[in-house]
């Protein structure tokens, strides 16, 4: 069987490199412009020698309808061969094609020439609180409009909804929020299992890939901040309002008097610069997935502290603080 993954963040390629790590079927890996740093991470993939091919693919423009009626009657057409004049890798060698997140110009295409494929979970459990997430959109709230949508193909539908979707992979299905439009697609993975299935050499490819230079922390005296890009995806209305959720959390779940070591891990789209705001902070790599941190530090940290991140249940923690954006803003 020959695979194809199709990535779009630092998380959706470190996921295709551990399941192809434990898989002898050979795999192609396609590495997009959504990714910071996305070429340098593709180099890194096709030195690994996990994948059979590796490829990077930049900015791709969609079709662009000249009005509603041209909408409606010949977007998929239309847009399909847009993209088809800058996209030339024949999927038709593929058994298997697997994607991370199914509103983005590949996943469109996929759509549009009714290809089936595999849809991945795009982060850790992110399809239990994608109703919390600026992803919120692209749930069906299973009104006429959205019925009419599908049957008449107008748009498109996501989260496993419509007939291109084969499978949906996640890392638990209990509460699941898709389920009443995917239900029976449905397949569970746990990510842990993954992971400690692992060997040492396993491992090691990772760390040559994901691993960036950071300093020497001590886990179990640090209180670990994973940010969100809130404003760089409109979510707040300026940076030092970002800023201030993250001080406001620090205070609210550290003592002034601690001597415990504050490490943050930007989201890789988060912009931000903190080493201004927190100065007594040790600020790693944001192209670094968490994740790689359980690979290079399996041990507790001492606090994790975080708003809308998923990633911070993945890492072992004494203590979390893991709010919603509309918890914290209150």
């Amino acid at each position: 069987m020959k695979k194809l993954y199709v990535v779009s963040t630092y998380y959706h390629a470190l996921i295709s490199c551990v399941k192809q790590l434990l898989n002898y079927d050979t795999a192609d890996i396609i590495c997009t412009s959504y990714i910071p740093d996305g070429k340098s991470l593709s180099d890194k993939l096709k030195e690994s020698g996990i994948f059979e091919k590796t490829y990077y693919i930049g900015k791709i423009n969609e079709y662009e309808p000249l009005n509603k009626f041209d909408y409606i009657f010949f977007y998929h057409k239309k847009n399909a061969e847009t993209i088809e004049k800058q996209f030339t890798i024949d999927l038709s060698v593929y058994d298997e094609i697997n994607i991370f997140h199914d509103n983005t110009w590949f996943a469109h295409y996929l759509k549009d020439k009714r290809i089936k494929y595999r849809l991945i979970e795009d982060a850790l459990d992110s399809f239990k609180y994608i109703s919390k997430s600026n992803f919120s959109f692209m749930l069906n709230n299973g009104c006429v409009k959205s019925a009419l949508k599908k049957f008449f193909g107008i748009g498109y539908v996501y989260c496993g909804y419509d007939k291109c979707t084969a499978e949906v992979e996640v890392n638990d299905k209990r509460n699941i929020e898709i389920k009443r439009f995917a239900d029976g697609k449905l397949i569970e993975v746990p990510r842990e299992a993954m992971f400690n299935a692992l060997t040492s050499k396993d491992r090691d490819i990772l760390k040559s890939v994901f691993l960036k230079d950071m300093p020497e922390i001590i886990p179990n005296n640090t209180v670990l901040l994973l940010t969100q890009p809130f404003y760089t995806d409109k979510v707040v209305n300026s940076e030092k309002e970002q800023i201030k959720l993250y001080k406001q959390l620090i205070m609210k779940n550290t003592s002034e008097i601690s001597e415990e070591q504050l490490v943050i891990k930007p989201h890789p789209r988060d912009n931000t610069d903190y080493a201004p705001f927190f100065p007594e902070a040790v600020i790693l790599d944001k192209n670094m997935p968490v994740e790689i941190l359980l690979l290079i530090k399996n041990a507790e940290f001492s606090k994790i502290l975080s708003i809308n991140s998923t990633a911070a249940k993945f890492l072992k923690a004494k203590s979390y603080f893991i709010k919603n954006l509309s918890e914290e803003k209150r």
